[in-house]
């Protein structure tokens, strides 16, 4: 490369080059005018580079100055909304109020929907410890938060669905739930996972685990899944 392209780098090295040119134009094939040409091309440039920084750093701090007094103007807009609606509450006409103020009144908060049910549920087996790993997604609505999912389970024989644990939504054990104390022996169990919001309660959705041995003794593998809502 003849010469840098990063103009941080270029201006100085264009005003040493162009230095020297000027004092032996003839050494370097040029003649008194041409070296003088680069050489005020140079220091023009120089001096242009730096009001450019200068303005550049007159911008960022005018842009700091800026968004403090934002930060500032909208700590006592809030400060004042809130007493104005008040006001407004404890009036016989807050619309009257409003209408004063020349702003809307609050918005209606909008409900949000209940969990969606749970989806693609996939069955595991722990090798170690031969626990049960139940893993599902989870497509919430908008707006959802502090989604948990209660897990309930049915062994063989039993009519009805006993809780034995919740999974969250979010960190690295989300939408996962291991059953460590599934009996051994047995040869199925059902599943009941069900996503909840508070009071809000999604539908719930069963998953049907048989297991089955193959190979050595004592081996366990899961040989169906069945879903149903």
């Amino acid at each position: 490369m003849r010469y840098p392209t990063k103009i941080s780098e270029f201006v100085p090295w264009l005003l040493a080059r162009a230095g020297v040119w000027k004092l032996t134009p003839a050494a370097v094939g040029l003649s008194v005018p041409q070296a003088a040409a680069v050489d005020g091309a140079a220091k023009a440039l120089d001096a242009a580079y730096a009001d450019a920084q200068k303005q550049r750093q007159i911008s960022k701090n005018a842009t700091t100055t800026q968004n403090e007094a934002l930060r500032e103007a909208m700590t006592q807009l809030q400060l004042d909304l809130r007493i104005i609606d008040a006001f407004a509450n404890a009036n016989p006409n807050p619309a009257s109020v409003y209408a004063a103020a020349e702003i809307d009144p609050p918005a209606v908060p909008t409900p949000v929907a209940p969990p969606r049910a749970v989806t693609e549920i996939t069955v595991g087996i722990d090798i170690n410890t031969g626990a049960t790993i139940l893993r599902w997604k989870g497509d919430n609505p908008g707006g959802s938060s502090n989604v948990s999912y209660i897990i309930r389970r049915k062994l063989a024989g039993a009519t009805d669905f006993l809780f034995i644990g919740t999974a969250g939504s979010s960190g690295p054990e989300a939408r996962t739930y291991t059953d460590s104390t599934l009996p051994q022996g047995v040869d199925s169990v059902a599943y009941l996972i069900t996503a909840t919001r508070g009071s809000q309660t999604g539908p719930s959705v069963q998953v049907q685990v048989r297991f089955g041995t193959v190979g050595s003794p004592g081996q366990t593998t899961v040989t169906s899944v069945k879903m149903a809502a």
